[in-house]
């Protein structure tokens, strides 16, 4: 059995509504009911009067290093209550968001991404011994196996906002998966989750660097992604 980590990173200013949680599993199209194989996650204390709401509040440069990073906010108390989904190797699979709490919100960003940042899909399993229910993530060796990075280097989406946009949002979540039948191959290079990603590292080349680099070779901070 293993967990699936998906991270987004998102350049966004604190203020902006566009806030994501994967909670769906989608395999060959079938979309999972909300956190029926994903760890749910807890609210952010600034929106602890609102928790829907308050579970979908990204993490930031200085969550880097906390173990919210591996799987999501406080998401190891949810991990005993997460079904793990069978997955033949060689499915298709996906996550899905789900749909926004604020019911305020244009429909067109009710369940959708948009001005989006690199996103990484990474595999990782418990230790032997060790149940994938009680397993945090964060002493785990990830290794990655899908990356998406930016479709345009040099235009932004033609209905953002005029306004400030200085930080990077993080949106984390983690599948519990039991992928069975042949493969091949072993990963060969690692992550770890806190540890892998450097925010100093990810300023300088999104933000400093950011307006002279093509950002449609940039897939994120981490390892190459391993094709089995």
């Amino acid at each position: 059995m293993c967990l699936s980590i998906i991270t987004l990173a998102i350049l966004a200013s604190h203020q902006v509504q566009a806030h994501y949680l994967f909670g769906h599993l989608i395999v060959n199209g079938t979309k999972s009911k909300p956190f029926q194989y994903v760890r749910d996650v807890t609210a952010n204390e600034t929106y602890d009067h609102d928790a829907e709401f308050g579970r979908q509040y990204p993490l930031f440069g200085h969550d880097l290093d906390s173990t919210n990073f591996t799987c999501g906010r406080d998401a190891i108390k949810f991990a005993q209550k997460t079904a793990t989904a069978t997955i033949i190797a060689g499915t298709e699979v996906g996550l899905r968001v789900i749909p926004k709490a604020k019911p305020w919100l244009p429909n067109i960003y009710n369940d959708t991404i948009f001005h989006d940042g690199p996103a990484n899909v990474y595999l990782a399993k418990p230790p032997s011994g060790v149940a994938l229910e009680s397993w945090a993530g964060d002493d785990g060796e990830w290794f990655k196996i899908a990356g998406f990075g930016a479709i345009n280097s040099t235009k932004w989406v033609i209905d953002h906002q005029e306004g400030f946009y200085p930080y990077t949002q993080f949106y984390v979540n983690c599948a519990h998966v039991n992928i069975i039948g042949p493969g091949g191959g072993m990963p060969s290079t690692f992550a770890r989750f806190p540890g892998a990603y450097n925010y100093t590292e990810i300023d300088e080349r999104m933000n400093r660097q950011g307006w002279l680099e093509d950002h449609t070779k940039f897939t994120g901070i981490g390892p190459s992604v391993w094709t089995g």
